[in-house]
């Protein structure tokens, strides 16, 4: 059982990896794109670095906690490196987006513990939600329903250890 669980992170982890990468791939093609129809810079460099800054922000919200500090890191110096060439417009981006990005851009470590506090203070389980979950008839039919099998297994267990 325990394997199987194993299995599935690492599956479900794959799958962000590949999507992590497919993301960086197609900011690849559109740069790639970008430097046969030199022409056409300018404007969509903009809108490359918006798109570059949702697929940043989508893949920070799924990738392990581990790795979150060193991507917003990188994710840092590229922006600082796309705001220095001049391809990071503020006309692109949302008013959030934009401070979002400059905090990232000022101090990644900060924002890394702005959202990680956040993250630990959703896990949080809320008493009001966990009573209005004990004081429903669902809960209440499951329990009665399963309260002699409990029982049983409890005695089992009991008889098993002597």
């Amino acid at each position: 059982r325990l394997q199987e669980k194993g299995h599935r992170r690492y599956r479900k982890e794959a799958q962000l990896a590949a999507t992590f990468n497919s993301k960086i791939n197609a900011g690849e093609e559109m740069q790639r794109f970008l430097d046969l129809h030199p022409e056409k810079k300018g404007r969509l460099e903009s809108v490359k670095s918006r798109i570059k800054f949702d697929s940043y922000m989508w893949n920070f919200g799924r990738i392990s906690p581990k790795y979150k500090f060193i991507f917003l890191d990188r994710m840092s110096q590229e922006f600082k490196e796309d705001l220095a060439k001049g391809v990071v417009e503020k006309d692109y981006f949302e008013w959030y987006k934009w401070e979002i990005l400059h905090q990232i851009m000022n101090d990644p470590a900060e924002y890394y513990l702005q959202t990680r506090m956040q993250e630990l203070k959703g896990n949080e389980p809320e008493t009001e939600s966990v009573e209005h979950i004990k004081n429903s008839y669902t809960y209440k039919i499951g329990s009665a329903i399963t309260y002699i099998p409990r029982r049983v297994r409890r005695i089992f267990n009991q008889l098993l250890k002597r």
